[in-house]
């Protein structure tokens, strides 16, 4: 029962299905909608996760030509290798955490005037394994350090898309809609800096096309990144990038890496389109019954599907950012984080946007500069506590994973002083 319960929660688009034949029986849905309703989510979550895999893929690709061609090696930044660790060691914990969180989050939004429910599951799954690692290095008992860190989870899956939501409408154009990410602290403070710059542009309103090739967004994605690849692998140098892609020629091996990003992203956005169109009127009627004005947080990813023009502000900024990042603790002779790609897309992206959102493109790009700079020296906050533990070589990525770590650990601290923890 453990295993099929670890199992269901590793994958999305079986959660998606129970979620809606929950929400068809419920609302009394013919058995035909329904179905064609978890079919579709189904695909949705399907898409989105090979749209991630098709980055993921590309990205380890530019990592490794990156880190040759910048000279740079350090302290791998991954929430999956984290989430394999404490899975393997922890998996009890986690999971039991990861529970607890989860109800959390309903009772919360059922009886407080926080009514969002978090359904960014990967989101959910990366926190409770860092919390499990946290409850076992401070040696909680099992049973209170699962109550106590699935609740404090429970409590940010409910109050970090509130926080988020007057800029989220900026950026979406919709009050009925939240973003689920633990990178959110981070997004706030983005928002906050990009105050300080004049806000030349409305968030909703993208530039008229005039012709030109930049003007399509998946082109100039394609042309960014092909560009970014051709870089780095010309620093990298011939012998190398040929080597390790077993004799493809280093100029063909940055245009087709390029080009297929752009193709996960674009999947990706595809696949949210799905998960939305299908999610959102079955949320809203089961809302009505058991969380009545409940609004859905989802991944930060349906962002992208409002903003597509300005996503490369926040790419580009938080990349300039973590690689300043590399070069400032390197020249200090401390650990060199080494920033997840995938993160700086996701997260540097939509930080970017929140930034935008009050201070236009200079504000976005600024406030994406420093959160790429935060991805990169944050981490070592908690590296002790990961070393500790076995974890070599490896830290949790996102932004509010340090800071939550902190806050949590600080928590902790507490209940070993009043004697609940050794």
């Amino acid at each position: 029962m453990a295993e099929f319960g670890a199992q269901l929660a590793r994958n999305g688009y079986l959660i998606m299905c129970l979620y809606v034949m929950l929400g068809g029986l419920l609302t009394k849905q013919s058995w035909k909608k329904t179905g064609r309703s978890m079919i579709r989510v189904a695909l949705g979550v399907i898409l989105l996760t090979l749209g991630g895999e098709v980055i993921m893929k590309s990205l380890v690709s530019l990592t490794y030509v990156f880190q040759r061609g910048f000279s740079v090696i350090g302290i791998l930044s991954s929430n999956e290798r984290l989430l394999a660790y404490t899975d393997n060691q922890f998996g009890g914990i986690l999971y039991g955490i990861m529970l607890i969180g989860m109800t959390t989050n309903v009772l919360f939004a059922r009886y407080t005037k926080y009514k969002y429910i978090f359904l960014a599951g990967h989101q959910v799954l990366f926190m409770s394994g860092a919390l499990s690692a946290l409850a076992m290095y401070f040696k909680l008992p099992g049973i209170v350090g699962i109550l106590l860190a699935g609740v404090l989870l429970g409590g940010m899956m409910t109050v970090l898309p509130h926080v988020l939501q007057p800029y989220t409408k900026q950026l979406t154009g919709k009050r009925d809609m939240a973003v689920a990410h633990f990178s959110s602290i981070g997004f706030l403070l983005c928002a906050w800096l990009g105050k300080l710059f004049k806000k030349e542009d409305s968030p909703k309103a993208l530039p008229k096309a005039s012709g030109g090739l930049m003007d399509d967004n998946i082109v100039s994605t394609a042309v960014f990144m092909t560009g970014i690849f051709l870089v780095s692998t010309f620093l990298a140098e011939r012998a190398y990038v040929e080597d390790i892609t077993g004799g493809t020629y280093y100029l063909l091996f940055a245009l087709e890496q390029g080009l297929t990003f752009t193709g996960g992203v674009y999947i990706v956005i595809n696949g949210v389109r799905l998960i939305i169109q299908e999610i959102m009127p079955i949320f809203q009627q089961v809302a009505k019954r058991f969380v009545p004005n409940a609004i859905p947080a989802l991944d930060v990813s349906v962002l992208f599907v409002y903003q597509r023009s300005r996503l490369m502000i926040g790419f580009i900024g938080a990349v300039a950012g973590g690689v300043f990042a590399m070069f400032f603790l390197g020249a200090r002779s401390v650990w060199v984080i080494i920033p997840s790609s995938a993160v700086f897309f996701f997260s540097g992206a939509a930080a970017g946007l929140y930034g935008y959102s009050t201070g236009g493109k200079l504000g976005g790009f600024t406030a994406a500069l420093l959160f790429g700079f935060g991805l990169g020296v944050l981490p070592i906050l908690t590296m002790q506590v990961l070393t500790d533990l076995g974890f070599y070589r490896v830290v949790f990525p996102e932004f509010d994973f340090q800071i939550l770590a902190g806050l949590a650990m600080a928590i902790m601290k507490i209940f070993q002083m009043l004697g609940f923890a050794a």
